[in-house]
């Protein structure tokens, strides 16, 4: 049930887009829902939602919602989905939080610890030995104040404003002119609990799960629903076996058929997912345009935190701190060195911030050295897809020419595209594409050829009883060969 009220989120922020007039169509195209998953959940939330549904005269179904999409009644089981959903959030908050604490805090209650001690220090010191105590205490004030001043957890992006000099100074985030002063404005990009989670475990990724879907009906619409195997290959640089079978795929989410050309060449159609509303209809709320080639997109790693290097710099640090003065504690209890520290002591100074920290060290450390293997197949992957211009221009204009590839990649590409040898040149072998450059040409005849659009037709019933594109008697004797359709005895139906 709770797939269900995600599927119904989702399809309501494509229904808010489109005023509440859509198709299943543009609906799945909006969202990357499956075309079949969303006819149905359109259909339950007829019954939830103040709405109405005309059928034109191919049959094709046209759903319209009240504009305010104002859910009506009560429905115990998706009041349960969100309060559930909010109780999620409100525990991931808590634990981002709960880090926050346990890093700050026990970094302020260690640091009081050394004050503490250092004063201690300098109350039963003579004279002589003052300025030996006073040391530590120097030695810790300066560091308070640099950090103080250095705004530890600030992005850096405002150290050209702390230099001093004349003119416009800031001091603690205060910007001066003259006597007057005014807080510097500047946007926080996220809040310290989030960058202290982002550290430990990496940046929260914000991706959609179904933004390729949604990309891809969204872009086969856009190109009248024809689509061949080199199509998505230039797209996404997989080899044209792995394109059919996500083409396979797109077909039994988003329905639609298979037709081969005359030459062999496979045309994926997908009809069904091009019905609009009206002519004038987006073809995709979340998308405009095509899907940029395969080389304009640099392969990147996922970042390590998504912080500045200074802000991962000072949450380290802090991190180290509370694990050096954890263990001093426990160095401290077990050798007896302050008589009056109890076993609860070492344990809340001890045990309890010596694992915390050693985890919060431990973590990032493993995910740097998994990240040097990640780095690697990003680079190699940068690489290939540049290689790829070579192949995919080769055959620009549906004409293949011979053409020379990289060396690292020769191999790879003549095997993933099926490309012919022609001739030896300065002892290096010269391709062609030939198939690759059919694929091409198929695809443009194919979209010449097709119809501009398909559009919600001519009105012959709807569940409004005020919306009427027929007479009266074309639309009595519809309804009647609807109500056989459906089973209906005629005379029931009369």
């Amino acid at each position: 049930m709770s797939k269900s009220f995600e599927l119904e989120s989702r399809i309501l922020q494509s229904l808010k887009k489109r005023e509440g007039i859509a198709t299943a169509a543009d609906v799945s195209a909006d969202t990357g829902i499956g075309l079949g998953e969303t006819e149905n959940e359109l259909r339950r939330m007829l019954s939830w939602y103040k709405s109405h549904l005309d059928v034109d005269d191919d049959g094709n179904l046209l759903y319209r919602f009240d504009p305010e999409l104002v859910r009506r009644g009560e429905d115990r089981d998706h009041t349960w989905y969100m309060l559930k959903k909010q109780i999620t959030a409100a525990l991931r908050l808590l634990f981002k939080v709960w880090v926050m604490i346990m890093l700050v805090g026990y970094t302020i209650v260690f640091i009081v610890i050394l004050l503490a001690l250092a004063v201690g220090a300098l109350t039963q010191s003579n004279d002589r030995d003052n300025g030996l105590a006073m040391l530590p205490l120097r030695l810790l004030g300066s560091l308070l104040e640099w950090v103080f001043w250095w705004n530890v957890f600030d992005d850096g992006r405002s150290s050209r404003s702390r230099r001093s000099g004349y003119g416009n100074q800031s001091f603690g985030g205060f910007e001066t002119r003259g006597y007057a002063a005014k807080r510097l404005k500047h946007k926080v990009d996220k809040p310290l609990y989030q960058k202290i989670t982002d550290w430990v475990v990496g940046p929260e990724n914000p991706k959609d799960p179904l933004k390729a879907q949604q990309r891809f009906a969204a872009w086969a619409r856009n190109n009248k629903g024809i689509v061949t195997p080199a199509d998505w290959s230039i797209r996404t640089g997989l080899s044209l076996e792995d394109s059919e079978n996500a083409l396979t795929a797109g077909i039994m989410r988003f329905g639609g058929d298979v037709q081969v050309t005359e030459n062999g060449v496979l045309l994926y159609r997908f009809d069904e997912l091009r019905l609009k509303a009206t002519e004038d209809a987006a073809e995709s709320v979340n998308m405009r345009g095509d899907l940029p080639v395969v080389w304009q997109d640099k392969a990147k790693p996922q970042p390590f935190s998504g912080n500045a290097a200074s802000t991962d710099f000072w949450i380290a640090l802090f991190t180290m701190f509370n694990l050096f003065m954890s263990s001093a504690t426990l160095v401290t209890y077990n050798a007896g060195t302050i008589p009056e520290m109890t076993a609860g002591v070492a344990i809340a100074l001890g045990w309890i911030p010596l694992v915390f920290s050693a985890a919060m060290l431990g973590i990032p450390i493993i995910r740097w050295f998994l990240r040097i293997a990640e780095r690697a197949r990003a680079a190699r992957e940068s690489k290939r897809r540049k290689a790829l211009r070579t192949v995919f221009e080769s055959v620009r204009g549906g004409q293949a020419e011979a053409v020379m590839l990289d060396p690292e990649f020769e191999k790879e590409f003549a095997l993933e595209f099926n490309g012919e040898p022609v001739e030896a040149q300065n002892g290096r072998m010269l391709w062609r594409f030939d198939e690759l450059a059919l694929h091409f040409q198929e695809a443009t005849d194919a979209r010449n050829a097709a119809q501009s659009q398909i559009v919600f037709g001519q009105t012959v019933f709807s569940s409004d009883e005020s919306t009427k594109s027929m007479n009266d008697a074309d639309l009595e004797d519809f309804e009647r060969r609807l109500a056989m359709e459906l089973g209906i005895p005629e005379t029931q139906y009369a």
